[in-house]
């Protein structure tokens, strides 16, 4: 997977000094390639490849793109001379944009969601880019192997497939669709290709241009950076058409990936870390974190200075600006995080608090401790109603905090969870925050339950497949009227913007989980990070919800949360995994003990982790 420091050197015709010991390859994961069978194309010249396409003209754009899609898996999956590879591809290029190009039209034209045979071309779109990228990715690979090029007669063919696989981001955000798996593995991946070759930053030629791009070509670093910043822009969240122009107005910013903290940076300045270990959208950091080579980080200050200069100009020539449709306010709210505008500097908790973060140990950790809670009142446990910790033995279940309890799903009890906060409690700002007492005896107890406590662990025949869902000890900051401050304590999991995040506290004597959302992070220390959080319910209440048709269940149901959207009265909304359900969709879950059904008329993509669906309750049958 890597060239060794005498390839770099053969490359590059550099001496061992200037050059790194190693480099990845370009392509994310490379078949393994026979020689091609007799008659096949991979024994074709280019002409013949050219006959061959001329010969299976297409009756419309799908069986243009099936042709194209064989003639690529013949070729790509073989093992070619270099020469005659270069030409091969370079064919298929040629046909192949036109092609693309035309689907991109008729896409951007098209509603969303779009029906079952627009998304068949946009499925065939998306496939035919990712086809034409690997093979100059491989033409990267190959030609540094077999010293046929060297860095710059590389740098043209990273720079096209950039071009291809961003349009790939853009066309799945366009269309609010998830992103396949290793999409961002497979940018960070080029990026470091054209770092080690040193060309990431080298200029585009017009003569690279591919027709029918939404991206114009650019520079390596430019165009990740670019696809960074969109990324991170609530692309979900955006009307319809506006990650298209959003993309191409941030040409005109200049933008970078940096190892270092970038010159005039302070506290405040907003970056984006890229992680490029990990298949993650970039996250939203301010201050200073600490530089390492799988991270780079790229400068958002560019682009809010173009956004607050205003139209002017622009808006005299006809060129679009953020802020048409008020996208500039929306941009700014997400990045321009200063804790003094966001949060009020009011005295904080000196104890540690819980926290969960992540849809699914949100949803079955708050399970787990309402349960608890219920058990308390009616006398089946003893214990410290409103407590996240106690002074009994560690090998005492019943002392084990209440977020940790590992007794999950029972049947009878998940149709009775309910929040049970209701009219002017449910808007309460009398909230206390809970917390463990010992942070040492959190992680006891924690151990304790896994070892076999509860005898649900013990009957397990397969403990080690089991995934154990922990908490995550924080302080309190500072407090706002739309959010918190919290510094997180050697968090349980990988925290990004963008995901999900419950607080534990009680209301009136009673234990609630506030849920919110993470706008930025600041990684303060190895083991601590702090996060802003917007505000989204006082409380929640996990629930499945699952898929009506014809007025019967259909599917799995799927872990969900529900609250009271604030200022809404007679108003509920859920949050749910993305693509989970659709607009329009009839749906089903329990709440307090009884079944609602209810009509999903508008699903909005919060983030990259979870959608939300605002409904008008159903009147409780219950008197």
């Amino acid at each position: 997977m890597f060239y060794s420091a005498t390839q770099c050197d053969a490359v590059h015709g550099t001496s061992r000094n200037t050059m790194t010991n190693a480099y990845p390859r370009a392509e994310l994961a490379p078949p393994t390639r026979p020689e091609p069978p007799g008659g096949s194309l991979g024994r074709a010249s280019p002409d013949e490849l050219e006959t061959w396409i001329e010969d299976r003209p297409a009756r419309d754009t799908l069986q243009a793109v099936a042709v194209l899609d064989e003639a690529l898996r013949s070729v790509h999956e073989v093992r070619i001379e270099y020469p005659t590879l270069t030409g091969l591809t370079e064919v298929l290029i040629a046909r192949a944009a036109p092609v693309l190009g035309k689907i991109d039209l008729q896409l951007r034209q098209m509603p969303v969601p779009l029906g079952r045979k627009s998304l068949t071309l946009a499925n065939a779109y998306a496939e035919l880019s990712r086809n034409l990228a690997n093979a100059l990715l491989r033409l990267v690979d190959e030609g540094l192997e077999q010293r046929r090029i060297d860095g710059r007669g590389a740098a043209p063919h990273l720079r096209r497939a950039m071009v291809l696989l961003a349009g790939r981001f853009i066309h799945f955000w366009r269309l609010y669709q998830p992103l396949p798996a290793n999409m961002w593995l497979q940018i960070y991946r080029t990026l470091e290709v054209a770092e080690a070759l040193g060309v990431a930053d080298e200029p585009a030629a017009d003569t690279e241009r591919l027709s029918g791009q939404t991206l114009s070509p650019d520079s390596v670093e430019r165009l990740v950076g670019r696809i960074a910043v969109v990324g991170s822009a609530g692309v979900y969240a955006l009307h319809h058409g506006e990650v298209n122009v959003l993309a191409r107005w941030l040409e005109s910013v200049p933008l970078q990936c940096v190892t270092e903290i970038p010159a005039g940076a302070d506290e405040s300045s907003p970056l984006l870390r890229l992680a490029l270990r990990e298949d993650h959208a970039p996250s939203l950091v301010t201050g200073h974190p600490s530089p390492a080579p799988e991270y780079r980080l790229v400068d958002l200050r560019p682009v809010l200075d173009a956004i607050r200069s205003g139209p002017g100009a622009q808006a005299r020539t006809g060129s679009w600006h953020p802020g048409t449709g008020a996208l500039d306010r929306r941009l700014l709210s997400l990045w321009v995080v200063p804790p003094t505008r966001r949060f009020s500097r009011e005295p904080a908790d000196v104890e540690p608090i819980i926290t969960v973060t992540g849809l699914a140990d949100i949803h079955n950790l708050v399970r787990a401790d309402y349960r608890h809670q219920r058990k308390l009142e009616v006398g089946g446990l003893s214990g410290l109603p409103g407590s996240g910790g106690s002074s009994g033995p560690a090998r005492d279940p019943q002392h084990i905090p209440a977020a940790l309890s590992l007794g999950i799903g029972d049947p009878e009890e998940r149709e009775q969870l309910s929040l049970a906060v209701t009219g002017s409690a449910r808007h309460s700002d009398e909230a206390r925050f809970l917390s463990d007492q010992n942070l040492d005896r959190l992680g006891a107890a924690w151990n304790d339950a896994v070892r076999g406590i509860n005898p649900r662990i013990e009957n397990t025949p397969q403990p080690g497949a089991l995934r154990m869902l922990q908490p995550t000890a924080a302080r309190l900051r500072n407090l706002g009227a739309g959010g918190l401050n919290l510094v997180l304590k050697s968090p349980a999991q990988k925290i990004y913007s963008g995901d999900l995040i419950a607080v534990r506290a009680t209301r009136k004597g009673r234990v609630v989980w506030q849920l919110g959302m993470i706008r930025w992070l600041r990684y303060d220390g190895p083991d601590e990070v702090t996060v802003g959080i917007e505000y989204l319910a006082p409380g929640c209440t996990p629930t499945e919800v699952r898929l009506i048709r014809s007025n019967t269940p259909v599917g799995n149901p799927k872990p969900a949360l529900f609250f009271h959207p604030h200022g809404k009265a007679g108003a509920g909304a859920l949050v749910f995994s993305p693509a989970a359900f659709a607009a329009g969709n009839q749906v089903s879950f329990r709440l307090a003990g009884e079944q609602r059904v209810v009509k999903l008329d508008a699903v909005r993509p919060e983030s990259h982790t979870f959608s939300r669906a605002d409904f008008p309750m159903p009147a409780s049958s219950h008197p």
